[in-house]
């Protein structure tokens, strides 16, 4: 999944060259390339914050795309990016909470530590 969502902050950083600067599409597409990143990361290291950052950010993918339909310049064959979005964050939301592997591997366990006890 890490991998997954890495790509999809590659494939915003690519957007950006085609969105003008200063719109609500450019500032959406560098805050979803970072937010990406740091979530791609917290899910390839297992960081104990990851599993609930990477529900919030899958979440605003979600609502982010979903706005953008009720947006005229949506209405036409640009559409099916905010769909194709909305249907694999979704999808990737829907695995970490189902999953029953995926909560427990963000558990961080001490270390077990063994006493020496003299004799």
């Amino acid at each position: 999944m890490s991998i997954i969502v890495c790509l999809g902050s590659l494939f915003s950083v690519a957007l950006l060259f085609f969105s003008m600067p200063g719109s609500r599409d450019f500032y959406f597409l560098i805050i979803d390339a970072l937010l990406g990143f740091v979530t791609s990361f917290a899910l390839w290291t297992l960081q104990p914050w990851g599993f609930w950052f990477t529900a919030t950010f899958e979440t605003y993918e979600i609502v982010y795309s979903l706005f953008s339909l009720t947006q005229p310049a949506y209405w036409n064959i640009y559409a099916l990016l905010p769909i194709a979005g909305a249907v694999l964050s979704a999808i990737g939301l829907v695995f970490i909470f189902v999953d029953r592997t995926v909560r427990p591997a963000f558990k961080r366990t001490e270390p077990a530590t063994e006493t020496a006890e003299a004799a």
